[in-house]
């Protein structure tokens, strides 16, 4: 495998994880979500499509560079949420043991986890 597949490898399994990502956490179709990602990313929908479609063949740097600080941006805005609800289970009385409180906290490790993996 080259260093061109690698960097379009990369490339399109964060351009899926956005738009996944985006559809479910708003209910809309995959289209819907790509537009909204290409617009936070600053790169064309198109590209994303092309991306997803197995049709690009090698990814420009700026695209591969705004893909991979977009990923980063989700992952933090992810955690951000977690540890929000965090800190309304707290609020609430909930400690440790709880299960809340437990899934949570296993949500928060699998971002960190992600975010270390992503670096």
């Amino acid at each position: 495998m080259t260093s061109t597949d690698v960097f379009v490898e990369r490339s399109r399994r964060w351009g899926r994880t956005l738009e996944d990502r985006e559809a479910a956490r708003h209910g809309v179709s995959i289209r819907q979500a790509r537009d909204i990602v290409a617009r936070r990313a600053g790169i064309s929908s198109g590209t994303l499509e092309t991306l997803r479609s197995g049709r690009l063949k090698a990814v420009a740097a700026h695209v591969y560079q705004r893909l991979w600080q977009a990923v980063i941006r989700d992952l933090h805005e992810e955690l951000r949420r977690h540890e929000h609800e965090l800190h309304l289970l707290a609020q609430q009385g909930l400690g440790p043991a709880d299960r809340e409180v437990e899934q949570v906290m296993a949500g928060i490790s699998k971002i960190e986890k992600a975010l270390e993996g992503e670096r």
